[in-house]
């Protein structure tokens, strides 16, 4: 009967051994997602923000109709809008803590 457990207890340990290191590559890769989730987010508003700059002084340095000063001055507005979302969003998610948080999990699993 002892001879017997001991297999169930080799499969059970095997198991959670497998589970184990599938769980550290799924954070692994989770910490790699988050991280690049947030890189892209961080370009998006920078981008924004530099076609604020560059709309605003268009007008400075270049003469043009007033329904065009208008449309840049629109154009200024829904990029502003989208940089300040995109900036909430960005600290209320918390994404690097996140990533950081996945990637030192998985780390301890693998000592």
């Amino acid at each position: 009967m002892n001879l017997q457990v001991q297999p169930q207890q080799e499969t059970a340990r095997e198991k959670l051994l497998k589970d184990m290191k599938r769980t550290k590559g799924v954070r692994f890769n989770a910490s790699i997602r988050i991280e690049e989730t947030e890189r892209k987010r961080t370009a998006s508003t920078a981008y924004a923000s530099a076609a604020v700059v560059v709309l605003t002084l268009l007008p400075v340095f270049f003469p043009m109709a007033q329904w065009m000063e208008n449309a840049i001055a629109l154009t200024n507005v829904g990029f502003s809008i989208f940089i300040l979302a995109s900036s909430l969003l960005q600290s209320a998610n918390a994404g690097p803590v996140k990533a950081d948080q996945l990637h030192r999990c998985a780390r301890r699993q693998s000592r």
